[in-house]
């Protein structure tokens, strides 16, 4: 989607920026825009700043959605994260970035 909106081929640029800075061993500050058309991805954009390594999430606003909707979907995330956590956990696995 980060090529659609942005009219520009970058989204592999800026994942191989990502690695690069985790590599360094540089904190990393992931910026993402919210609009209508990725706010119902807004738990899989966390789940990405995740994966990648970002120690902080900027989430700037487009558009002004509900509150209650940004909430909603940081609170599913959180959830599937505990339970997936869980389940690591039970098997003797390590928490993901830890």
């Amino acid at each position: 989607m980060n090529d659609f909106l942005s009219h520009t081929r970058t989204f592999e640029l800026k994942n191989r920026v990502a690695r690069t800075i985790k590599d360094e061993g540089w904190p990393m500050v992931m910026n993402v825009v919210i609009h209508r058309m990725n706010i119902d991805h807004i738990d899989r954009i966390i789940g990405m700043a995740h994966e990648m390594g970002a120690e902080y999430l900027v989430v700037e606003q487009e558009y002004h959605p509900l509150e209650e909707e940004v909430e909603r979907a940081a609170e599913r995330h959180t959830a599937e994260r505990r339970g997936s956590q869980g389940a690591s956990r039970s098997r003797g696995g390590r928490r993901a970035g830890r």
